[in-house]
């Protein structure tokens, strides 16, 4: 299993697949600093990385760009005049598809 990368912006922070990484840089978020005591992820020194829990971060009102890499990403191909409700539908649907 890949471990997922932390990355920031604006106050909030996603943990996204190495594949997909180069899309949000794009997007404009930027790789977390890590502190190599922190084995959970939780920001804490300390914790197993075997009892961290595999919670994706919260995702609210994304951009249409921020949704746009995701879906880049991931390798889903989509029509750039979709409507956003669109976009984030079928970006669910993925995300839904690989967690199967």
């Amino acid at each position: 299993m890949t471990d997922l990368i932390r990355v920031t912006k604006d106050g909030d922070v996603l943990d996204v697949h190495p594949t997909c990484l180069a899309a949000h840089q794009r997007a404009g978020w930027r790789a977390a600093p890590t502190d190599p005591l922190d084995h959970d992820g939780d920001g804490r020194r300390g914790g197993s990385k075997a009892r961290a829990p595999a919670v994706a971060a919260p995702v609210a009102d994304l951009t249409r760009r921020e949704i746009e890499a995701d879906l880049e990403g991931m390798g889903v191909e989509f029509h750039p005049a979709s409507p956003v409700q669109e976009l984030r539908a079928q970006r669910d649907a993925a995300r839904a598809a690989r967690r199967a």
